[in-house]
């Protein structure tokens, strides 16, 4: 067994200010060679109408943004 995991299997999580920031963020990392990139907005359930967590505050106000 190995003591590290495999390169396939890291993942990093970034938390930015605006879509704009997150977006660049996400193309560099693409041109790093990362495979699979997303961008979204920290606690988007709270602005889909039919979710559950709709209008609640966010759990994590700390992380607010993209």
């Amino acid at each position: 067994m190995a003591s590290t995991p495999p390169a396939w299997g890291v993942q990093y999580t970034l938390s930015l200010p605006s879509e704009d920031a997150a977006r660049a963020a996400a193309a560099e990392l693409s041109g790093m060679g990362h495979r699979l990139t997303a961008v979204r907005a920290q606690d988007h359930f709270r602005i889909v109408p039919s979710n559950f967590w709709y209008g609640r505050p966010s759990m994590d106000p700390e992380l607010e943004g993209w």
